[in-house]
């Protein structure tokens, strides 16, 4: 008897990095393979500026009650994108496993493994650029299908991991959390002459790692 494939639709309102990190990952993907994904129900760029949208919203969510609706507003919406396009992928890839896969999506069937939580990456490379700027790297994780960064602008403070989630106890205008398919990142406009910390996180479907060591940087 063949082998049910679907696209898991795995994400959770609950876990709001976790599907911004999907998301991200999904426009990648859809952008690389556009032969194979011609007319996706959500045009690609549409879903990269609600993503982009998101991640605004989360890092000011704690800035009074227009800006926490904001948030949810933006959660939401973007949690409806990602199932219609989920719905598309399925339409095209009919089961198949390599297909769903350059989706950005997931295959699952009755009998996969279960995926393990990802080990945590090194302490990151951060590298000046000036004006400003600046690039972050770590180092692959095995397991890992995307990275978390956590740029402190000012004051340190603790950061909770949940299961598919990070508190972080802080003024949400001195922290930028950057979630990225990649390894490496680069930031813009940041406050010159001020020492930032950066601390990483991998993760997958499973959840998040424990934090790396952290790195700090005079930015210039």
């Amino acid at each position: 008897m063949a082998k049910q494939i679907v696209v898991r639709i795995s994400w959770s309102v609950k876990y709001p990095l976790k599907m911004i990190s999907l998301s991200n990952y999904v426009v990648s993907q859809l952008s690389i393979n556009k032969a194979l994904f011609p007319f996706p129900t959500i045009d690609v760029t549409d879903l990269e500026l609600k993503t982009e949208l998101c991640i605004g919203a989360y890092n000011k969510r704690r800035n009074g009650a227009l800006a926490k609706e904001e948030y949810t507003n933006n959660i939401n919406e973007l949690n409806k994108l990602l199932h219609e396009e989920a719905t598309y992928v399925n339409s095209i890839a009919k089961g198949n496993v390599e297909t769903i896969l350059r989706s950005g999506f997931e295959p699952t069937s009755n009998d996969s493994k279960k995926p393990i939580v990802p080990s945590s990456t090194k302490s990151p490379i951060l590298k000046t650029l000036g004006d400003g700027s600046l690039k972050i790297s770590v180092s692959k994780v095995s397991g890992a299908t995307s990275y978390l960064f956590v740029v402190f602008t000012n004051t340190v403070s603790d950061i909770e991991v949940h299961y598919k989630s990070l508190e972080i106890s802080t003024n949400p205008d001195k922290v930028i959390i950057v979630s990225s398919s990649k390894i490496s990142e680069t930031l813009i406009n940041l406050p010159i002459g001020n020492t930032i910390t950066v601390v990483a996180f991998a993760q997958n479907t499973a959840g998040i790692s424990a934090a790396s060591p952290s790195a700090r940087r005079l930015i210039n």
